[in-house]
């Protein structure tokens, strides 16, 4: 990291990572402005949307909960990024990890599993995301231990998603799941010249870039998820655009118009 590390109101930092951008060079009071600022509308809004929508026509609770998770993941990456504190650290990877056990169990579990391979697949998820915690928590220093094992989860999803999407031919399946990974692997390829390239490239912002990225790519999957459940019990998906850009789920017994 070749960015200035400033003082503000939450120094010094206790963080384990410090990204690529000067510290309290915009605001006394937020320590990663862009990075926190960028945390807030993919990472928090979007999701909101989402919340809204499945409670308004009663949709399955993991699609309600992957949102929710989503939600919890730009509270915490707002915190981590104003803050650069290990506690604040934490509340952001952490919940990387349990959103994406949630996400792994919406497309893993099917109706046609049996009521043991459905709990076999609560004990695995769950076993997963307490190792995680303890290896997290068992070493502060280190970054690598949730990286591999966050980037285990997206293969998971992303391998399981293909399949899914080579199952069926229905096109707003095939169009979210490739901008969802468009969106999230150029997001991807931001975090990854931000984090090894930061003094050629930290004017360009690109952990915020990241964020932005990550957080829309994740929506999409969940949009994706949701239309996929709804197919699988045996209702009609309609797919709507809200503001030519953020796609909306609805079953055709609750569908409102959302793109005019």
């Amino acid at each position: 990291n070749m960015t200035t590390i400033g003082t503000g109101y939450w120094s010094p930092i206790t963080a384990n990572v410090d990204w690529c951008e000067n510290n309290y060079a915009v605001s006394f009071y937020i320590a990663e402005f862009w990075n926190t600022l960028s945390s807030l509308v993919p990472l928090a809004f979007l999701p909101m949307l989402g919340m809204w929508s499945c409670w308004r026509q009663h949709a399955e609770w993991r699609i309600i909960l992957s949102h929710a998770s989503l939600f919890i993941v730009g509270i915490g990456s707002t915190l981590f990024h104003g803050t650069l504190h290990r506690w604040a650290q934490l509340l952001d990877e952490l919940p990387m990890i349990y959103g994406s056990l949630v996400f792994i169990f919406a497309i893993l579990d099917t109706p046609s599993k049996t009521r043991q391979e459905r709990s076999t697949l609560y004990a695995v998820l769950t076993a997963y995301g307490i190792l995680v915690s303890v290896l997290v928590w068992w070493n502060p220093d280190s970054q690598i231990e949730h990286q591999v094992c966050y980037a285990l989860e997206v293969l998971v999803l992303v391998v399981q998603s293909s399949r899914i999407r080579a199952s069926t031919e229905d096109a707003n399946l095939h169009w979210l799941f490739k901008t969802s990974l468009v969106a999230y692997g150029s997001g991807f390829g931001c975090w990854l010249l931000d984090k090894h390239f930061c003094a050629y490239v930290e004017w360009w912002k690109l952990h915020a870039v990241w964020h932005a990225g990550s957080g829309y790519g994740t929506f999409l999957f969940i949009q994706f998820a949701h239309y996929w459940r709804l197919k699988e019990c045996k209702w009609r998906p309609k797919l709507s655009i809200l503001w030519g850009c953020v796609p909306m789920i609805a079953s055709h017994q609750e569908f409102y118009p959302l793109h005019h």
